[in-house]
């Protein structure tokens, strides 16, 4: 509704914002209950470094932050038992960032929080609404990307 009474449509940038903080608000309320008290940042990290691990230098590409704040997240994520620094098998001058056990369970844990949350979703409108919502994004983000998915990146 306007501040004048009469209705408008809510842009769909900013319904799109709304939904997305309504999902990262929730999935990380439910990951501190389950005991990973982790903020986003450290989410969009640990799905960065991913099965196979990367260098701090192509986190920081993925996540676009300076290396100086790579730096600082991934001292966070060691300290918190989420990730471990390995020797590069292929440059001896790079250290390999990899998950830990921990790492892999809160990824778990955050697989399953967000089918609850999409089950909600569906709950409110509908298993069919939820489908065209996944198909449509999906087309959108395909089409933007020459028929791939990018990295997850944060919008900082």
């Amino acid at each position: 509704m306007a501040t004048d009474g009469t209705e408008s449509e809510v842009p769909l940038a900013r319904l799109l914002a709304m939904a997305l903080r309504l999902l990262i608000d929730q999935l990380h309320q439910e990951l501190g209950e389950a005991g990973h008290p982790v903020r986003p940042a450290h989410g969009y990290a640990l799905v960065a470094v991913g099965e196979d691990g990367t260098t701090a230098s192509r986190l920081a590409a993925v996540l676009g932050i300076t290396k100086q704040g790579t730096a600082k997240l991934v001292a966070n994520l060691v300290e918190l038992g989420y990730v471990a620094r390995e020797p590069h098998a292929e440059d001896g001058r790079a250290r390999l960032l990899v998950l830990t056990g921990r790492g892999r369970s809160l990824l778990q844990e955050s697989a399953a929080i967000q089918g609850r949350i999409e089950q909600e979703w569906a709950r409110l409108v509908g298993d069919h609404g939820v489908h065209i919502l996944r198909r449509s994004l999906e087309r959108i983000v395909s089409e933007a990307h020459v028929g791939m998915f990018p990295p997850v990146r944060p919008v900082w």
